[in-house]
């Protein structure tokens, strides 16, 4: 592989990509699936490549490495990031068990990365990226109505500004949004956020509410989109 063809990006966390030199470097591919790909580049100890900033091998146009800076080395002149591919992320990921059994689906809908609105059901890819881990803690704000509240989870968070939805045993489904915490008061399938946490209302009924009894905040379901891509 010719070196006059190759470029090798980087973003650290928060920050815009930039080109680095480097002065040698290798890419590891194994047949085992669950070995993710590696990537090792040697530079010069002044690059600022940071831990878990965002690494791109191009050749011409086409991208043959997409990884993360796991570690890195340094002596008196030289630097040595190790990269693992992208799919490394996905063993640090939480996901429920799911059965497609739509004989229409194709693989390509299965993997999406999106919420499918002609299925109501999510992609494994977007499961991954948006699935907040079931037991998360909370704290019932109000019983009656079912508004739960989700300590530290608000808009300075990393869930941000993030849509939410709520994946149920059939389908995911969209919350809205409002404008003041007294809206919960009102309407299910709600969430408002301030600065510093979330507040949930999916079905305020005490008894007869379609998902009344589910407890979602104890077995799961809440999804904030690509909050943990």
């Amino acid at each position: 592989m010719s070196w006059d063809n190759i470029e090798i990006r980087v973003t650290n966390p928060g920050q815009t990509a930039f080109v680095i030199e480097a002065d040698s470097w290798k890419l590891k591919k194994y047949k085992d699936p669950r070995r993710p790909r590696e990537f090792d580049v040697d530079m010069s100890r002044s690059v600022p490549v940071k831990q878990f900033g965002l690494l791109e091998v191009l050749e011409g146009s086409d991208v043959i490495f997409r990884g993360i800076a796991e570690k890195y080395k340094i002596n008196k002149t030289q630097k040595t990031i190790q990269a693992k591919g992208v799919e490394w992320l996905l063993f640090h990921r939480y996901t429920p068990m799911f059965n497609y059994c739509f004989t229409d689906l194709t693989m390509l809908e299965i993997f999406r990365d999106c919420w499918d609105s002609m299925y109501g059901i999510p992609g494994l890819l977007r499961v991954a990226n948006s699935y907040c881990p079931t037991a998360t803690p909370y704290t019932m704000y109000d019983a009656a109505k079912n508004i739960v509240k989700l300590i530290g989870a608000g808009s300075a968070s990393r869930i941000g500004a993030a849509d939410i939805s709520m994946l149920t045993e059939e389908l995911e489904q969209p919350l809205i949004r409002r404008a003041a915490l007294a809206d919960l008061q009102t309407y299910d399938q709600s969430v408002y956020q301030d600065a510093t946490d979330l507040y949930v209302r999916y079905d305020g009924s005490s008894g007869g509410g379609a998902f009344a009894n589910w407890f979602w905040y104890l077995n799961g379901g809440l999804m904030a989109e690509n909050a943990f891509d």
